[in-house]
């Protein structure tokens, strides 16, 4: 079936980012628990976003990239052994860079920025 197909596409993408984040800790020095307490979260969720690619949520990638003092961008794949091709990949990080927009517009109307 298409959506079982797409659906085995989805998760090979999200894990690639759960491995990607892993990826980007690691070479800070931080562990899981570091980066947890930064990112305001509970460190088996993190264990479990960068083991088994759990289907995070954009709030949750945007603390955790903030966390880790990266673009919300730079938590995706690099690349294309993730089975994602290129095009995708920049319609991603297209919609990663509208995403920071709106982001950093709600933290400007909330006084936050």
């Amino acid at each position: 079936m298409p959506e079982e197909e797409g659906g085995s596409e989805q998760d090979a993408f999200i894990r690639a980012v759960g491995s990607r984040i892993r990826e980007i800790r690691k070479a800070q020095g931080l562990t899981q628990s570091q980066l947890a307490a930064k990112a305001d979260l509970r460190q088996p969720y993190v264990f479990e976003i960068e083991s088994s690619g759990s289907n995070l949520t954009l709030r949750v990638l945007e603390r955790l990239a903030r966390a880790l003092e990266v673009s919300p961008r730079d938590l995706f794949p690099l690349s294309r052994s993730a089975t994602v091709s290129e095009s995708d990949l920049l319609r991603v990080r297209a919609i990663c860079d509208h995403i920071e927009a709106l982001l950093q517009e709600l933290r400007e109307f909330a006084g936050d920025g």
